[in-house]
């Protein structure tokens, strides 16, 4: 398959982003077969199909637990048995095509520092994703990809990161920041980082956002973030068909 480029933002690899990933840059991470993958439950709750078909949603079941709920791009109902939908809706996918104009942090502030963010960090990263409620974030989800974080007076206040990586390729994810911080900037400059270091690599930066989330599309849009496709997301579990006596 061709390497992507800057003016191949349409690249097939984008309509199953995380299958991809998973049988690329993450097949270290995975666990399944050639039907269906997933992460550990530690990394993230996202699992993929090579298909979506019931052969891959067979497959799926061996290596998803009953009653554990994990999360599909490209999903949609009707689901075979024993599957059952358990929430979901409409995502949009966005890709910025062209590097952004730098946006650096407002000036005079010593008391504000960009950090690189580890597993050291991922219980101050876990608190503040559940404070903003950008997406799921696991213990383990930051070794899914770069992530860096704004720190004022120590605290951590803001944060965006890589999830699923591809060849040519990298989903942003967990963007966001703290309610008492909002509207300084921090996560437009922590975006703008990742997407330029990126396009510097001769990596396209694309990202998945609610379609009812007019704030962060809006955000995205300025950016320089265009739509890409409109996707089904669903969380799906199962049920042990064991009956208790």
């Amino acid at each position: 398959m061709p390497k992507p480029t800057a003016s191949d933002p349409n690249h097939p690899l984008l309509d199953n982003p995380f299958w991809h990933a998973l049988t690329t840059e993450h097949a270290h991470f995975a666990i399944g077969d050639e039907h269906a993958r997933r992460y550990p439950a530690q990394m993230s709750p996202i699992v993929a199909l090579a298909h979506v078909d019931e052969a891959g949603y067979a497959a799926l079941k061996q290596i998803v637990a009953p009653g554990e709920m994990v999360g599909g791009w490209g999903f949609a109902s009707p689901f075979p048995a024993p599957w059952q939908f358990v929430f979901g809706g409409t995502g949009l996918q966005m890709i910025c095509p062209q590097p952004p104009a730098d946006r650096p942090l407002a000036p005079g502030n010593a008391d504000t520092q960009v950090v690189i963010l580890g597993l050291a960090d991922a219980e101050e990263m876990m608190a503040l994703v559940a404070l903003a409620q950008p997406g799921p974030f696991m213990p383990r989800t930051v070794e899914m990809g770069r992530y860096f974080g704004v720190r004022v007076a120590g605290q951590l206040v803001s944060m965006a990161g890589e999830r699923a990586c591809l060849p040519g390729y990298r989903e942003l994810s967990a963007i966001c920041t703290h309610p008492d911080h909002l509207g300084k900037g921090y996560a437009s400059h922590l975006v703008t980082r990742l997407v330029k270091t990126n396009f510097e690599r001769g990596i396209l930066s694309f990202l998945h956002v609610d379609s009812a989330n007019a704030r962060a599309v809006g955000l995205y849009e300025h950016l320089g973030f265009v739509l890409r496709r409109t996707i089904k997301i669903a969380a799906i579990q199962y049920t042990d068909d064991v009956e208790t006596p």
